[in-house]
Parts: structure tokens; C-alpha cells; sequence
């Protein structure tokens, strides 16, 4: 998944979804004038937490997906509303900065994305994953914050993959070539031990 950052809605040209969050919302996706809006529904302020806003984060993604869209929009101010409405709000909304916010929602994307395809045949119009998310209304900091959030939880997922693969695939052999790789170019040593080596060290 990619995630590209626009000033306005006018610079983003291909077909996408846009996301529209609000409390008074209903779940659904309307066409009107030849653009796809998803109407996502989130709870009132009091009632929101912060595993909420993961699963709100996560049923904007996943809900994409099942429409089969492929390109994502949503205003980030849409969420700093939901948690902290016109400056106001609980200890949770006021104690979570925009930086903050903005690692959450950049992990959780790629977590709802996140499927473990290896061993499944593909269906005839092929998988459905987001391939591109477009954030409007973010500051310098706060698209470092997203990506930094997006880095992280793509290193997470390719361990999930490397979890969900059967013993008799995921041999220690390649396990080991696979922490090899995941360090390349960082200031990491990787010692990989024998049944000797193993035995030596008891």
C-alpha cells in the first residue's frame, strides 16, 4: 500500500473512494455524480477509546476493500473530530497529539490491508487490496508520523508472513537467511548456530 499526501481534494486525479466520517453517519457507499463517497459511521466522542479507533481505522480498510475499491481518500481532520471535536474532549481526546494520531492510523492501514495470500488460489478478478491511500489536511509532522506508522506495521506484517508459513516451508535454514535479510544494511550482527554451535553453548 502506498499512502501520497495532496493539499486538496482537486490534486488527486484517478478513480478513488472518498471517506466521509462522522457520528451521524450510516455505513454505506453512495455513487452521486460519478464519484464513489463511503459514509463511514464512528461513535460519539464519549463513547470513543482508543481500540475503537483502531477498529474505525481498520473497518474504513477493510470495507474498501470488500467494495473492491482500490484507492483510498479521508481528510485527517475527519479523525482528529472524532477524538477531539472543536478542541474540546475527554482525557483520551485531549492527550493524544496529532503526531500520535497520525502513527496510529499509518500502522493501522497496512494492518487491515494485510492478508496472508501464499497458499491461496486466486479468485477470478483477483485479490482485493488497497493499493494507494490519499491524506488530506496533515501538516509536515504529522506525514512523517503516518509513514513512520505505515513503516512499522509493513516490518510487522512480514513477520506475520513468515509466522504463518508451515514448518515443513519455513525451515530454520531459511528463517535464518530470512533475519539475514530483514537487517541488511543496518548495524546488526546475525550469528546463526549449528547443532555444534548449539551444543557448545548448551
Amino acid at each position: 500500500m502506498k499512502i501520497s499526501f495532496a493539499k486538496n481534494i482537486k490534486e488527486i486525479k484517478s478513480e478513488v473512494l472518498f471517506v466521509s466520517i462522522s457520528p451521524k453517519n450510516k455505513d454505506e457507499i453512495i455513487k452521486e455524480g460519478g464519484i464513489k463517497t463511503f459514509y463511514l459511521k464512528c461513535d460519539e466522542l464519549e463513547k470513543m477509546n482508543l481500540r475503537k479507533l483502531f477498529l474505525l481505522v481498520r473497518k474504513m480498510v477493510l470495507s474498501a476493500k470488500s467494495a473492491k475499491a482500490k484507492k483510498l481518500v479521508f481528510d485527517f481532520n475527519d479523525f482528529k473530530k472524532v477524538i477531539n471535536p472543536e478542541g474540546k474532549g475527554t482525557s483520551y481526546g485531549a492527550g493524544l497529539s496529532d503526531q500520535e494520531l497520525g502513527e496510529l492510523i499509518g500502522s493501522q492501514l497496512d494492518f487491515a490491508n494485510y492478508e496472508f495470500i501464499d497458499y491461496k488460489t486466486p479468485p477470478e478478478e483477483g485479490f482485493s487490496f488497497i493499493e494507494e491511500v490519499f491524506v488530506f489536511g496533515t501538516k509536515e509532522n504529522v506525514e512523517k508520523a503516518i509513514l513512520k506508522g505505515d513503516m512499522t506495521a509493513k516490518d510487522v506484517n512480514k513477520t506475520r508472513s513468515l509466522g504463518n508459513m508451515p514448518g515443513g516451508d519455513m525451515t530454520p535454514q531459511i528463517l535464518a537467511e530470512e533475519a539475514k535479510k530483514a537487517v541488511k544494511g543496518l548495524p546488526v550482527k546475525v550469528s546463526v548456530l549449528g547443532e555444534k554451535e548449539m551444543e557448545k553453548e548448551k
